[in-house]
């Protein structure tokens, strides 16, 4: 499985790189005397608030996944779960 901290920076990233596109594009619209030019940008800044809702569900769905497989890891190793959730009481650390 992959490092789940490694998967959040990841969405973190993209979320970052997407606020910039839109903000990229709602002012090169604002600024451009072109009127296609800003029918163009301003579709492709709504086009960035869609794509974000859909990495909002994303990250829903990846916590979902990690929850259920969090169950099925206790379901399936309860003394093992607890050693892995439990392993800083375990060690003293």
């Amino acid at each position: 499985m992959q490092n789940p901290n490694r998967m959040v920076e990841a969405l973190e990233f993209a979320l970052r790189f997407e606020k910039e596109g839109k903000e990229f594009f709602e002012k090169a619209a604002s600024i451009t005397s072109n009127s296609l030019g800003r029918e163009v940008f301003q579709t492709l800044a709504e086009e960035e608030d869609v794509q974000r809702f859909h990495l909002t569900l994303a990250t829903e769905e990846r916590d979902h996944f990690l929850l259920i497989l969090d169950s099925y890891d206790y379901l399936s190793d309860p003394a093992g779960w607890f050693a892995q959730k439990e392993r800083g009481l375990l060690d003293g650390a």
